[in-house]
């Protein structure tokens, strides 16, 4: 099984991924060092301070990764074409703006994804690029129990329609 655990910068996924990994004794891919290593061939935005990767690229990367047994933690993690579940991590945006506050982001990074995060941007690809995604909510959720929950849903199928997407609504 492949599983990509996804969302905005600052909502957990590395904690939770490296940590669903080893409970699982799974294999641990993280997607945005395995990507730093390419920088110098993909194309880089000046204005938003960030590398651009193009679908071929995550294709490349996907015929990679074992075919089984394996956790991809990444912001575009749920862009790896042939996965079997997409977790999307969300987080409160007033939580999120202090997370990404406390790693030293700058006050446009950190509007630029707190906007991304109220309006869904991560959730809504994940669902048109993927057939089994869950929406988990970690803003005061501790690790252990969202770890679990995660172990749970990539166990137990059944328990994936406890956390169908569309169910949080920052705007609301």
């Amino acid at each position: 099984m492949r599983v990509a655990i996804s969302g905005t910068p600052g909502t957990g996924k590395t904690t939770l991924s490296q940590l669903v990994a080893e409970k699982l004794d799974w294999h641990y891919c993280d997607l945005n060092s395995y990507l730093t290593q390419l920088t110098d061939t993909l194309p880089y935005d000046w204005d938003r301070s960030s590398v651009i990767v193009p679908t071929h690229t995550l294709q490349a990367v996907a015929d990679q990764l074992p075919a089984h047994s394996i956790i991809i933690d990444g912001h575009l993690s749920h862009q790896i074409p042939a996965l079997d579940l997409v977790c999307v991590l969300r987080t409160a945006p007033s939580e999120l703006h202090k997370r990404l506050l406390q790693k030293g982001w700058s006050s446009q990074k950190i509007q630029e994804n707190v906007n991304a995060e109220e309006v869904d941007v991560i959730l809504i690809e994940a669902c048109e690029m993927n057939n089994s995604v869950c929406e988990i909510n970690t803003t005061d959720t501790g690790s252990d129990a969202v770890s679990n929950t995660i172990r749970d849903i990539i166990a137990k199928p059944s328990q994936r329609s406890r956390y169908p997407p569309g169910t949080i609504d920052w705007l609301a």
